[in-house]
């Protein structure tokens, strides 16, 4: 649950972006949402895979052994939501494009549009796994780092 509110504080970020795209009245074509659903999934099995891959089996320090296993399950669960809420997102626009559906709201010089937001969530889903692959990395030295400090220790 703590997960999925992360995702849609994070999505509240979309709203500036959305905004901005309302004003000027930028839309983006399916080809670009399939692009950006292509590389989520790409990114997504990546770095799910780099999860499952981690040996703790050589952290001998308890303490650490359990908070690098529960700060993988994290990052994981988080990879896990994104996607869902990214293929969410996808989904809801091939719905709303092979019906011909604009959900828009045009209020003064703004055009609001549920196919943007959705659009700016793909883009942002994106980013999102960007920064944690980053943060996967990191912890991936963190772990490899206490081992090798173990190592010397013995």
């Amino acid at each position: 649950m703590r997960t999925i509110l992360k995702i849609l504080k994070k999505n509240l970020f979309t709203i500036p972006f959305f905004i901005l795209f309302s004003f000027f009245d930028i839309k983006l074509s399916s080809a670009t949402e399939n692009v950006f659903f292509t590389v989520s999934g790409i990114i997504f099995s990546i770095c799910i895979s780099q999860i499952m891959s981690f040996d703790l089996s050589a952290v001998k320090n308890t303490e650490k052994y359990k908070q690098f296993s529960q700060s993988l399950k994290n990052i994981q669960d988080s990879f896990l939501a994104e996607f869902a809420f990214s293929s969410l997102a996808f989904l809801s626009l091939a719905i709303l494009d092979s019906k011909k559906i604009e959900c828009s709201k045009r209020i003064w010089k703004f055009s609001f549009s549920l196919n943007t937001e959705l659009q700016l969530i793909m883009i942002f889903s994106v980013i999102f796994f960007l920064k944690n692959y980053i943060n996967l990395y990191q912890k991936k030295c963190q772990i490899d780092e206490k081992i090798r400090e173990e190592a010397i220790c013995d």
